[in-house]
């Protein structure tokens, strides 16, 4: 045994004693591709199949340098799936909504090709993320990025946004027609004092 360690070594170090407890999983007899398009089309049927995954607070401050790693918590954003040989998938869960604050944290487990922060949210799994069981059974060790796309907009989405679209002209044209109606009323009551000015003039040259 090497005596040279340091007490910092030492430390730093993590003595694993045993084997690798392995979180017991239901695997789904389904290839990646399989599993891609059900998550794309009805990915309500994978909820009972996933484990709910979450990274901790401090991962998302992290250095470049350390691990990812996600820890199992019952209302996660992530979801893993095992799947034949092994494999063990994270994907986002179903009804998650991407905003500028979530973003933060699924950047850090996959590429968004196409993201913008003013309006996008729904997108894509073009490719799975890829983790691996840590000592600790409830742990999750990233070992690849997936990615999502957000470019292809669905139908509903368009329609949502087409929605939007005629909503703000509306109110646009509301407060046009609101102007003009101020304008009539204020140049009607300036027609009427130069007709009252008139008839005065005219009485009074009488």
């Amino acid at each position: 045994m090497n005596q040279d360690n340091s007490p910092g070594d030492l430390k730093n170090s993590v003595q694993v004693t045993g084997s690798l407890e392995i979180t017991k999983m239901e695997k789904i007899n389904f290839s990646e591709s399989d599993l891609l398009a059900i998550y794309n089309n009805v990915p309500q049927v994978l909820t009972k199949k996933a484990v709910q995954v979450a990274i901790t607070e401090d991962i998302v401050h992290r250095t470049n340098n350390v691990p990812i790693i996600l820890e199992t918590l019952k209302k996660g954003n992530y979801w893993i799936i095992a799947i034949e040989e092994s494999n063990y998938l994270l994907l986002p869960k179903s009804n998650l909504i991407i905003n500028p604050h979530s973003y933060q944290t699924v950047k850090l487990l996959f590429n968004c090709h196409g993201y913008q922060a003013e309006d996008t949210r729904e997108f894509t799994l073009n490719k799975p993320a890829k983790v691996s069981p840590m000592p600790n059974p409830q742990q999750w060790k990233l070992e690849e990025m997936g990615v999502l796309d957000f470019s292809n907009i669905s139908l509903l989405s368009q329609l949502q946004s087409e929605l939007k679209k005629r909503k703000e002209e509306h109110q646009q044209l509301q407060s046009q027609l609101e102007e003009v109606t101020q304008y009539r009323a204020q140049f009607q009551y300036k027609l009427e004092q130069i007709q009252g000015e008139r008839s005065l003039l005219i009485s009074q040259l009488q």
